[in-house]
């Protein structure tokens, strides 16, 4: 039996709740948009794939001999991926901070000694606020980039090792381990 597995950092949920009141107010209320929840809302240091359980025991190993002192970031802006020069996804981003690339590559380092590969695309501390399908307002979508976000910061304390279950109705993700921060 195989897991859809990623890693993960833990955000914490006043800060969470922060992001989604301000995504209410700048694209209003009501709307029609289908929004990821906010049990689905991290930040992705490595997306693993399908695991088998002798590698997800291997990988829990391996993340347990992580040392890393818990950290302070904070929420840089708003933007949006485009695929094909078409908006896809909505996205709010972490501020670029020594202590959060360090992390990432730890990480990188960790999983590579069982085998998978670093990933290429440059690490874009994000959240994924929404994946647009095409009938969203797109002009309230777009307004997210003029936005200009307070101060909002907060600790990291823990990354978690989560799995992802496809459904018809979307992806649910779980919690498989958490790895506290020192």
């Amino acid at each position: 039996m195989t897991n859809r597995l990623f890693i993960a950092l833990e955000i914490p949920n006043e800060a969470i709740d922060q992001i989604l009141l301000i995504r209410d107010e700048v694209y209003g209320i009501p709307n029609n948009v289908k929004w990821e929840p906010k049990s689905k809302l991290h930040v992705t240091l490595k997306f693993l794939g399908d695991v088998g359980e002798n590698m997800t025991e291997l990988i829990i190993s391996q993340l347990d001999k992580i040392v890393f002192d818990k950290f302070t970031t904070g929420f840089s802006q708003f933007g949006i991926f485009n695929k094909n020069n078409i908006p896809k996804i909505l996205w709010i981003g972490l501020n670029k901070n020594k202590s959060l690339f360090e992390l990432h590559n730890k990480v990188e380092d960790t999983i590579e000694l069982l085998g998978y590969q670093r990933e290429k695309r440059k690490f874009t501390p994000h959240i994924t606020l929404l994946r647009i399908k095409g009938n969203e307002d797109f002009l309230k979508v777009n307004s997210f980039k003029e936005y200009s976000l307070p101060k909002i910061e907060f600790n990291i304390e823990k990354i978690l090792l989560l799995k992802s279950i496809l459904k018809p109705s979307g992806s649910e993700y779980s919690v498989i381990k958490s790895f506290n921060l020192i």
